[in-house]
């Protein structure tokens, strides 16, 4: 065997075990982001399909809404002139409207008995589309036979036990499903809006029939895969509308099948996608979607699990083959270039290692290889640089699924945070209520500082996320910064009293001294460093030193804690490391990790300055900007969450779809003197405008049918003396407060929010309406 068989043996087995690792390596990786891609697919069709199915039963609504208020106006003209010359107008008019409304099987206006004509006791003019596809118009259901007052759909919105001079909580209701015995043969339901006379009195109702044949039509024949399988169930009633997989099942309660007793529909989040995996039905096994509308229609979509991951090891396959292929075209590329192969050695060597370059972040970028001359090196170089362009496409894919983690992490994120905000809003209220026996205060105690425990944790995973992707950003605004030292000092004087520590602090930072910084972010950083001193030391002291030196901030921390062993040292900011203390105190390794991003990120630097057995010196050195002519001053904050402001008689209007958020809030606000108002999405709280002007608006910024900033830009349009005093509210990480506040927003807080925050911004809106006060008694 002579050298040239040798090289090209030893080439060749050397590629084919780089590869072959390269490949094994990508494998697992590729075949998740696979699976992630192809479930974010699923997940986007079957929203797709909740939202047309949200369309359609809102439009239904949107019609019965609008004859209800033309059986209003026809009520009143009724009064003024006889009924009798009206029925040709209504008759027109039902006709006119259904012509143009196809979707629906008919609808009419049913007046309270006596009300409309009180020459009549019934009077329900009625339209109906018949065989011919012609709208058509009749009195047949005016019968005392039909008797329709007494029948279950006019029941279902108007009982006969309510009072008719008192207005029902609700304008529309639905019917339970049901078939239409009298014409189209079709699964129905009906919309019921009630009719108010000009004095506010139950005057009757207005209906819209609607067929269920297109919705179940459009949503069974759209197969997400194909032989996925769809269902649709009225939480009202339990009955099932509409089942592909079994649809004998139509019009039996979803019970009765046992795979659909997992639902629990009646504890579903409306709009909330859930996903249950493994779901076992008729011995095949299914991946289950479903989520609630607004209107409590249940959609769902079962995808087989073998017809998923078919899809997946099939698109494996094909990458397999493509990387086979090009060990071919590998192999035969070198036996042609192999005579030239030794010549021009060293210059290629050299080129190949220019090729591969590492960033500052430690990335290895890998450039392709220009290499223009005819050697034995050009079907190397032509191996290497296909070899490159499937390492930089795998690294690709891998950063495609990173940014579906970072991007899951924000949806759960919001997920946690929405019922942290009950926990912790509800704990707080209750710690503070001075009628709560003192055995329980400990117990409410634990629940706030457990709930605070695993808000920190989730904290912590999300801005490590943030830093690593390159996603987080500084907000700068201009701020006190001895103010913010000093409330340091207030919260780690409790805390170290708490633990039965010494605390002290020296602060040489002029009382007027202003600098433009991220305030959020250099309070995370303190925080986070002198709570682990608080954490770790047993006995002893923890010190606090902050000055200004040459316009930068020097934060120095002292504690007599364990100490850090030289061997924990040089492991001290790697994230996710913990020593044997961190062990025993619990928590996620990440803390330092962070402090030490963000410190960096604000061009400035953290370290242990000293250690030994009698505990750890740290110190932070951060460059402070001077104050910016265009961004606010920070308001100093008067409110510790308890003042009364009774005494002006605030109203507050509190817009959440979640009732929890809403009662929480309403509960913080009437504590300290705060009627409120509560609206469950933006539309609601326009029509809330229109008669009542609060002081305050709390948005949310995460709602159905109107969103939070969809609201702000109503208000900016119709309603802009309301801007100065309303306050969103978010749990979405992606959505910081200074941006909200940038779109137009007065003020912006996150979920789970703190009670002082609250306090803050109502005593800021009192101030700037009132003026400057010391004490309600100076009023």
């Amino acid at each position: 065997m002579n050298i040239k068989t040798r090289i090209l043996l030893a080439v060749f087995l050397l590629e084919l075990a780089g590869y072959g690792l390269l490949l094994n390596y990508s494998h697992d990786t590729s075949r998740d982001a696979l699976v992630d891609i192809r479930e974010r697919q699923i997940r986007a069709t079957v929203i797709d399909n909740y939202h047309r199915i949200n369309a359609l039963t809102d439009l239904m609504e949107r019609k019965a809404i609008e004859l209800a208020e033309v059986g209003t106006l026809m009520h009143t003209m009724a009064q003024q002139q006889a009924p009798t010359a009206l029925e040709t107008a209504i008759q027109d008019y039902l006709k006119s409207v259904f012509t143009q409304f196809p979707e629906s099987i008919g609808g009419g206006l049913w007046y309270e008995p006596y009300q409309f004509d009180p020459q009549r006791r019934l009077y329900g003019p009625y339209v109906f589309w018949n065989a011919k596809r012609e709208v058509e118009f009749t009195w047949d259901l005016n019968s005392d036979e039909y008797n329709y007052p007494s029948q279950e759909w006019y029941l279902t919105a108007l009982p006969t036990t309510w009072p008719r001079d008192q207005a029902r909580e609700r304008r529309s209701y639905w019917t339970a499903p049901y078939w239409d015995e009298a014409g189209s043969k079709e699964l129905m339901m009906t919309v019921d809006s009630l009719m108010y006379s000009q004095a506010g009195a139950i005057i009757g109702l207005a209906t819209v029939d609607w067929s269920l044949k297109e919705m179940t039509q459009f949503t069974e024949a759209n197969h997400i895969t194909s032989n996925a399988e769809s269902f649709i169930i009225d939480s009202q009633s339990d009955f099932i509308l509409s089942n592909s997989l079994l649809p004998k099942s139509v019009m039996t309660r979803y019970e009765q099948l046992p795979w659909m007793q997992q639902l629990n529909i009646d504890y579903l989040e409306k709009g909330a996608l859930n996903v249950s995996s493994n779901v076992g039905v008729n011995g095949e096994v299914y991946e289950l979607y479903f989520l609630k509308s607004v209107t409590g229609l249940v959609y769902g979509v079962l995808i087989p699990q073998a017809e998923f991951y078919l899809e997946i090891d099939e698109a494996m396959q094909s990458i397999m083959l493509n990387g086979i292929v090009m060990i071919v075209f590998f192999i035969a590329c070198m036996l042609i270039a192999l005579e030239l192969l030794l010549k021009p050695f060293h210059s290629v060597t050299k080129i190949i290692r220019d090729s591969i370059q590492s960033n500052d972040d430690d990335r290895i970028t890998i450039k392709p290889i220009e290499y223009d001359q005819k050697n034995e090196f050009s079907a190397v170089v032509d191996a290497l640089n296909i070899v490159y362009h499937q390492i930089n496409r795998y690294t690709d894919e891998l950063d495609q699924a990173n940014k579906a983690k970072t991007t899951f992490l924000a949806t759960m994120s919001h997920e946690i945070r929405t019922p942290m905000n009950a926990i912790l809003g509800y704990a707080q209220i209750l710690t503070s209520d001075a009628d709560i026996p003192d055995s329980h205060q400990d117990t409410l105690k634990a629940i706030e500082g457990a709930g605070k425990h695993l808000l920190s944790l989730l904290n912590d995973v999300l801005d490590i996320t943030k830093i690593e992707s390159g996603g987080m950003i500084l907000y700068y605004e201009n701020v006190y910064v001895r103010d913010m030292i000093e409330s340091l000092d207030k919260v780690f004087s409790v805390r170290c009293q708490q633990k039965k520590l010494d605390w002290s602090s020296e602060i040489d930072i002029p009382e007027e001294y202003i600098a433009c910084v991220d305030r959020a972010k250099l309070n995370q950083i303190a925080f986070n460093l002198l709570g682990n001193s608080v954490k770790f030391t047993e006995h002893g002291r923890v010190h606090l030193e902050a000055a200004i030196e040459s316009d930068h901030l020097i934060l120095t921390i002292i504690d007599t804690g364990p100490g850090i062993t030289p061997e924990n040292q040089q492991k001290l900011f790697t994230p996710f490391y913990q020593g044997q203390a961190g062990f025993e105190q619990g928590g996620t390794g990440l803390g330092l990790a962070i402090i030490q991003k963000l410190v960096e990120l604000m061009g400035g630097t953290v370290g242990l300055k000293d250690t030994s057995a009698l505990g750890s010196i740290f110190e932070v050195d951060i460059p402070l900007n001077s104050p910016n002519p265009d961004l606010a001053l920070a308001k100093r904050a008067v409110n510790d969450g308890s003042a009364d402001y009774s005494k002006f008689e605030l109203t507050a209007l509190i817009v959440d779809d979640v009732s929890i958020n809403r009662d929480i809030l309403a509960k913080v606000l009437e504590r300290v003197g705060v009627r409120t108002m509560q609206a469950p999405d933006g539309l609601e709280a326009l029509n809330i405008l229109k008669s009542v002007v609060p002081d305050i608006l709390f948005v949310d910024i995460q709602m159905p049918i109107m969103d939070g900033l969809e609201l702000l830009e109503n208000l900016k349009e119709k309603y802009p003396q309301y801007l100065p005093y309303t306050c969103a509210i978010s749990a979405n990480i992606n959505s910081h407060n200074n941006d909200l506040v940038k779109s137009g927003f007065a003020f912006a807080v996150s979920k789970p929010f703190q009670l002082k925050e609250i306090g803050d911004i109502v005593d800021f809106i009192v101030q700037d309406q009132f003026g400057n006060y010391t004490t309600l008694g100076d009023l």
